[in-house]
């Protein structure tokens, strides 16, 4: 009996959105799943005091809210007054933008709970004994406008002491869904962002941390997806899957030259990040049966083959007959920033729910087998992070011809849709 698969597209209107590359051979960092399917409008998201699970959405924060975690362990206790520097990155700034708008958007901002794991005194048998340190005042709050932090823990042990960071997402402003409308203060000032009902908010954030006892910085790459629905009590997920894409359009893209000069050549025009969530189970091997494809297509729906992809000068009307000199058919291809793989696609390709894993197309970029491990430990209990990642290069190639274009603006159309067994 074959497996039903999910199907999860992501729109590209050919021109916008980032990534980097993740160094951490000191740090333990990795996500949580809070990262994926946010629900913007929500009036809750606005931290707290601590941890708790259930969490009080007034006055604590629990793991729906939490986005990553940040563990540094074996830290000599030559480093108690040694600070920790955190910065945070976004190509377009800490605002979650609608893919397929971009006028649109609402600004977040990410919280850095510091947990010190220290030497507290000895027990009646003389065993050492450690407490979690936390002071809500040491909380470090990064913004727009105040994207780099530091902790100083400040400690005075001659024990060797670990270090945690809980980074929770915060939404900053009123919602207001009567209007549509996002009511932040900022400077001083009211400012208004307007809101539109859409699933393809997005964002790409670069988490890095450094210490000066450390041997490198550590760093994470996380893709935020959410979506606005027009309701401010929304606590469900967009999705059942906590996998999320985000893309950053170069800023070519938006004008490329399609002279005869110009074709035959592969051109970049954005990197995409993607991750799927898998748990927090140590349990490794359990999620190698999970598995994740993604390929591009000219068609919306997954399940329906596309024709090829095709730019198409902007002012035709529908009935127009498409010519060699009003449009040009291009491929693209996704390079896999780590491995350097590449997989090309032509817009035909689609899928049936129906279809076994093993059936899908070997041309396709395929997910499969190993995965990431980041083992947390306390001060969440004995909890791990498990996922998958994909952070790639996405270039077009125009179809070879001599023929001189009309000029104008050309327009086309990429879907990026990710199948999940």
């Amino acid at each position: 009996m074959m497996k039903r698969l999910v199907v999860t597209t992501f729109v590209i209107i050919l021109l916008p959105f980032s990534l980097l590359a993740a160094d951490k051979p000191s740090f333990d960092i990795g996500p949580f799943a809070g990262f994926a399917g946010i629900p913007i409008g929500n009036n809750y998201f606005k931290g707290g005091v601590d941890w708790l699970q259930p969490a009080n959405k007034e006055n604590y924060y629990d793991d729906t809210e939490m986005i990553a975690m940040i563990k540094l362990s074996g830290i000599s206790k030559d480093y108690g007054n040694s600070p920790f520097t955190i910065s945070i990155s976004c190509p377009n700034g800490m605002y979650m933008t609608s893919l397929s708008n971009p006028d649109f958007k609402r600004p977040f901002e990410l919280y850095f709970y510091p947990k010190t794991y220290r030497f507290s005194s000895y027990d009646s048998k003389g065993n050492a004994v450690y407490v979690t340190d936390y002071d809500p005042g040491d909380i470090m709050k990064l913004s727009n406008s105040n994207p780099v932090g530091t902790f100083n823990p400040n400690l005075s042990t001659s024990y060797d002491w670990k270090q945690w960071f809980d980074v929770v997402l915060v939404l900053p402003g009123t919602v207001d869904a009567e209007n549509d409308r996002l009511i932040v203060e900022e400077n001083g000032q009211q400012i208004i962002y307007p809101l539109i009902e859409a699933n393809d908010y997005s964002a790409i954030i670069t988490i890095t941390v450094d210490f000066d006892g450390a041997k490198s910085q550590g760093s994470l790459t996380l893709p935020f997806t959410g979506y606005y629905d027009g309701a401010t009590d929304s606590t469900s997920k967009a999705s059942e899957n906590p996998a999320s894409l985000a893309i950053n359009m170069y800023p070519g893209a938006s004008n490329i030259n399609l002279e005869v000069s110009n074709r035959g050549v592969w051109i970049p025009v954005c990197s995409l990040s993607y991750m799927y969530f898998l748990g927090n189970s140590y349990e490794k091997n359990k999620y190698k049966t999970t598995r994740n494809a993604i390929f591009l297509s000219s068609s919306a729906d997954p399940l329906v083959a596309g024709d090829n992809f095709v730019l198409v000068k902007d002012d035709l009307s529908y009935d127009t007959q498409l010519t060699s000199a009003n449009s040009i058919n291009f491929e693209a291809k996704l390079v896999d920033l780590a491995s350097g793989n590449e997989n090309t696609f032509d817009g035909t390709a689609s899928v049936s729910t129906s279809t076994a894993f093993s059936d899908l197309k070997s041309d396709w970029v395929l997910l499969d087998g190993a995965v990431t491990m980041v083992k947390y430990g306390a001060p969440h209990g004995d909890k791990a992070a498990v996922y998958r990642e994909y952070q790639a290069e996405m270039q077009i190639k125009l179809e070879q011809s001599d023929v001189t274009l009309l000029q104008g603006k050309y327009e086309g159309e990429i879907y990026v849709h990710v199948v999940t067994e």
